[in-house]
């Protein structure tokens, strides 16, 4: 997962979603494989796979249940980020 969003980081996206996509690959509900894809995918501007990336983390997220506060306050800054996410993929 570091190598990938070591890559995203320094704006090598080409690489960091072919690692993303062999994280999600291996871990297909990954919420956070799948947002770093989604990510790369907006970068290198495929915003139309992003969208459909970042719409399957939102969709995994209302299927988390929080055991804890700290998992609660987790769950909900993902999906405020997922939703900003989305509303800068312009189309």
């Amino acid at each position: 997962m570091g190598r990938a969003w070591r890559s995203h980081s320094v704006g090598r996206d080409d690489t960091a979603i072919e690692e993303f996509r062999k994280l999600v690959a291996a871990a297909p509900d990954d919420i956070d494989a799948l947002y770093g894809l989604g990510m790369a995918l907006r970068s290198a501007g495929q915003g139309q796979e992003a969208r459909e990336i970042f719409n399957k983390v939102l969709a995994l997220l209302s299927n988390q249940e929080a055991s804890t506060d700290d998992d609660a306050n987790r769950l909900q800054m993902l999906r405020r980020m997922t939703q900003q996410q989305l509303s800068l993929i312009k189309g």
